[in-house]
């Protein structure tokens, strides 16, 4: 389950902080963990390969749609980034099903 996933994880994790590595590359340690870990190794690949540059406010809100064109004021930047990119994967899911009910996956 995805719990034990996590459960597992989060004791390798501590193994990780221990280390004293100096070329740790995280996206390399996702990859070899990938069975291990499938679900938040996806994650983790699709927050760590996320560009340094974020996205300008109004461009993010562009792609998010007017359902936050009320609460633009009220919004940080982070907030409109994270909402962006929750929009991105659910995109993304719906695709995924899309592709798995078609019997393409």
């Amino acid at each position: 389950s995805q719990f034990n996933e996590l459960h597992t994880y989060l004791h390798a994790y501590f193994s990780i902080l221990d280390s004293d590595d100096d070329d740790f590359d995280i996206l390399q340690w996702w990859k070899k963990r990938q069975p291990k870990f499938p679900v938040l190794s996806q994650l983790a690949r699709d927050i760590l390969t996320i560009p340094v540059l974020t996205v300008y406010s109004k461009s993010a809100f562009s792609t998010t749609g007017r359902i936050l064109e009320e609460r633009r004021t009220s919004l940080t930047s982070d907030m409109v980034d994270v909402l962006a990119c929750l929009r991105d994967w659910e995109h993304i899911r719906k695709r995924m099903q899309f592709l798995k009910d078609s019997h393409w996956l």
